[in-house]
């Protein structure tokens, strides 16, 4: 089965990527990996068949709280991190909303820190956001 995934990458044009049958992916990314604490929270993990699950937390107060899971696929080449939403959801105490497939690229790499290991995503703006191995 193959996966067709669509980005738009600037004023109106398109790109379109074609993400290959489910494979065993042995490689440093798979597993859990979370960053944040008690009032906010993010969790991947990213399966050897190349699927993968995010769950992010926020909450700020009882009045102020919210969650967004998604799954889908995902696939490297090199440091480069294509990640493809099949499904998912955005929900606040008064509001669930179903979030459409989407597909997001990062540059990506895996390494020790002081902390443990390591996955850091890094957006094609530069900003990085480092996530902790569970």
């Amino acid at each position: 089965m193959k996966h067709w995934c669509s980005a738009m990458i600037g004023a109106g044009f398109f790109i379109m990527i074609v993400l290959g049958p489910s494979v065993s992916i042995a490689q440093p990314i798979v597993g859990s990996w979370q960053v944040g604490e008690s009032a906010g929270l993010q969790t991947y993990t990213f399966r050897s068949d190349g699927t993968y699950t995010y769950i992010g937390a926020l909450h700020v107060s009882r009045d102020v709280q919210a969650t967004k899971e998604e799954d889908g696929i995902y696939q490297t080449s090199g440091d480069r991190l294509v990640i493809s939403r099949q499904r998912g959801t955005f929900s606040t105490r008064s509001k669930n909303s179903a979030l459409e497939p989407e597909m997001r690229v990062y540059r990506w790499r895996v390494g020790n820190t002081q902390m443990g290991l390591a996955l850091q995503l890094i957006w094609p703006s530069g900003e990085a956001e480092t996530f902790y191995k569970r």
